[in-house]
């Protein structure tokens, strides 16, 4: 039997998920560098000065052959992801579906807040992107440093995200500093 290969974009819904894992489906995390050949390769498609990610995404769909690809082109994703989105549709000879994940649904405490080793974290959570299942229950730990930002247009939607003070606003509210004691 053939093996059966989707591309995600982005964190599409838990129930597109899920039906992946129903379907038996090989997941590949096309935000994620998958294949390695330039990604000039790209250019093609997107200008030399597009965000890297989305090069990537398109580079990884161009090499996978995949037989679907799922891409979220809504809050969670960058407004260039819909344009992506088209492209894909352009060049892959498989279904590309748009999805738009507003998903609710808690798996415990989030991996962000838990005390791990930086590159621990940022497999955990991007490992997770691909499981139906909640992540193993980490106890959370204390913050040591504040990281604001969030993309233009969306407003926090948690009464608890921390207001960067005013003197933070615009392109100095991604940098780190130390919270306050």
């Amino acid at each position: 039997m053939k093996e059966k290969r989707a591309g995600i974009v982005g964190v599409p819904p838990l129930s597109v998920i899920r039906t992946l894992h129903e379907e038996r489906f090989n997941i590949f995390d096309l935000d994620e560098p998958q294949v390695r050949v330039s990604l000039d390769l790209t250019s093609r498609y997107l200008p030399r000065v597009y965000c890297a990610i989305l090069r990537t995404v398109v580079l990884n769909a161009m090499h996978l052959k995949l037989d679907v690809v799922y891409i979220d082109v809504g809050p969670g994703k960058c407004d260039c992801a819909l344009h992506v989105a088209t492209i894909l549709e352009d060049i892959l000879d498989c279904p590309v579906i748009q999805t738009r994940n507003t998903d609710t649904t808690g798996f415990g405490t989030p991996v962000c807040r838990a005390r791990m080793k930086l590159v621990d974290k940022f497999l955990a959570i991007t490992r997770s992107v691909q499981s139906p299942l909640p992540h193993d229950d980490i106890p959370a730990c204390t913050p040591t440093a504040g990281f604001w930002g969030y993309r233009h247009g969306i407003s926090p939607s948690s009464s608890s995200f921390p207001t960067p003070p005013m003197s933070m606003a615009g392109p100095a509210a991604w940098k780190t500093r130390p919270r306050p004691t």
